[in-house]
């Protein structure tokens, strides 16, 4: 069930919305990987914990935060593995309201940009950890924004991927 546009929710039915909001966006790209042709392998919400990150990297294990090893420690919502690339797509559930303001708009976009590409960063760095010599291609997606809803030097962001 989707909530209608424009309903005023609060406290944790907010939370449920952005939950339900980023959960559809997913299933938009899912969508698009069905139509994909060739040998590919595509896994969905992958998770890792900081004891399997500290595996590939003994002296993260000693790097002093005070993790759980059994915590998840990075996800991400798909990769797609080809013979000779791993491709990782972070996606974003974000859209704006017309009662945004500009900067209201740039704070959720800026926002979802920087926890995307932490999320990214740690992926990639543990791909580069199994296998260094594989290409990685990463991006961070956003299936209910248009390119032009965003500022003009985001729009030529080619880690940016957006719904047109």
């Amino acid at each position: 069930d989707k909530l209608p546009d424009g309903v005023q929710l609060e406290g944790a039915n907010v939370r449920e919305k952005e939950h339900q909001d980023a959960f559809a966006a997913e299933v938009k790209l899912y969508r698009c990987f069905e139509d994909l042709r060739g040998d590919y392998l595509v896994f969905h919400q992958l998770e890792y914990t900081h004891e399997q990150f500290s595996a590939f990297l003994p002296e993260h294990g000693q790097c002093g935060k005070k993790k759980k090893n059994q915590n998840v420690f990075g996800e991400c919502d798909f990769i797609v593995v080809g013979s000779c690339f791993v491709a990782i797509f972070e996606v974003k559930g974000l859209h704006f309201n017309s009662a945004d303001s500009r900067e209201d708009r740039l704070k959720k976009f800026t926002g979802c940009c920087s926890s995307a590409r932490k999320q990214r960063d740690r992926m990639t760095d543990l791909v580069k950890l199994i296998d260094s010599s594989v290409m990685v291609l990463d991006y961070t997606v956003f299936p209910n924004l248009l390119r032009m809803e965003v500022e003009e030097e985001d729009r030529s962001n080619h880690d940016l991927l957006f719904c047109d």
